[in-house]
């Protein structure tokens, strides 16, 4: 849903990646730091530091979203470059859901939680390989989940049970998301 925002979002960033883009730091080290920053996460929500751990989340995201923009501004998007980034963006979507586990919300829903989120993912990335533009499609996309990841914290510090309905919220539309996408799907390609 915030992808259809990226032409504002990206006169942001453009600036940002070209300072980064200067330093010679590289698409896939960025990629990289991504995926550490989520890890930190769950370090600190292990040991119930939650506003460092929000931290990390808001870092995770921004080498998420800086990465492609330095790659495309050096002209080094390449193909394992795109690789690197789906696959480690799954890999920090999982640590960030299961982050949830060890705040002592309901294991089976956060199960559910990891399932329907990589099936979004499996499903874009699938109609895409048919041809089909899916990216925009559906409620929740991978900023979404950042974004209710931390709504979910900040939750959290104040009370369990609004914490807990937003995690609810949370499931139900990222399982919306997957049912409009392989509708979506299914459609287009009858």
């Amino acid at each position: 849903m915030l992808s259809k925002f990226r032409q504002h979002i990206s006169k942001i960033i453009n600036p940002l990646a070209r300072t980064i883009a200067k330093t010679g730091i590289s698409p896939n080290t960025l990629t990289l730091l991504g995926l550490f920053s989520s890890i930190a996460y769950l370090i600190f929500i292990l040991y119930k530091v939650y506003i460092i751990s929000l931290a990390m989340i808001i870092l995770a995201g921004f080498f998420d979203v800086i990465d492609g923009a330095v790659a495309k501004l050096t002209g080094k998007v390449t193909k394992i470059g795109e690789f690197l980034d789906s696959t480690l963006d799954r890999l920090s979507d999982a640590i960030l859901i299961i982050g949830l586990i060890f705040m002592g919300f309901n294991m089976f829903v956060i199960i559910l939680l990891l399932i329907f989120s990589f099936l979004i993912s499996y499903v874009r990335a699938k109609g895409e390989l048919l041809g089909l533009k899916i990216e925009g499609r559906g409620l929740i996309e991978r900023a979404e989940r950042i974004i209710f990841i931390v709504a979910i914290i900040v939750a959290y510090m104040v009370n369990f049970e609004i914490a807990n309905i937003i995690v609810l919220i949370f499931l139900v539309l990222t399982i919306v998301t997957f049912i409009d996408r392989t509708i979506f799907i299914l459609r287009a390609l009858t």
